[in-house]
């Protein structure tokens, strides 16, 4: 009798592509794939990421910005703000792999091809 063991990785599998992924919130689960340049985060019907489900998602929340390589995000002046981490930001913030972005109720995961690994 054989015993076959699944080899064990300790870092997480990168994805096949940039996207933000639902964690929890109205929509919890779902992916949103993500493309180099700007990406409106809102609950607008014609935004790139739209939290129609949360009605507490201003219109067009916040902007994520990929440029070279490097992620990051602004409020817009939403009614509610915009978290990371847990943390209200004001201006723009760096992300990293990992990162989450609240806005309303919904928190979103990024998950990062070519986004910091590393601690700030």
């Amino acid at each position: 009798m054989s015993t076959r063991t699944e080899p064990q990785s300790s870092a997480r599998e990168q994805p096949e592509e940039d996207l933000l992924e639902v964690m929890g919130g109205p929509e919890d689960g779902r992916p949103f794939p993500l493309a180099p340049g700007v990406t409106a985060i809102g609950r607008l019907e014609d935004t790139d990421v739209a939290l129609m489900l949360d009605a507490t998602v201003s219109r067009i929340h916040a902007r994520l910005t990929i440029e070279g390589g490097v992620y990051r995000v602004e409020d817009l002046g939403s009614t509610h703000g915009t978290r990371v981490n847990g943390r209200l930001i004001q201006g723009t913030t760096r992300l990293s792999d990992g990162d989450e972005i609240q806005v309303g109720m919904t928190v979103l995961c990024l998950r990062g091809r070519t986004a910091d690994t590393g601690a700030r």
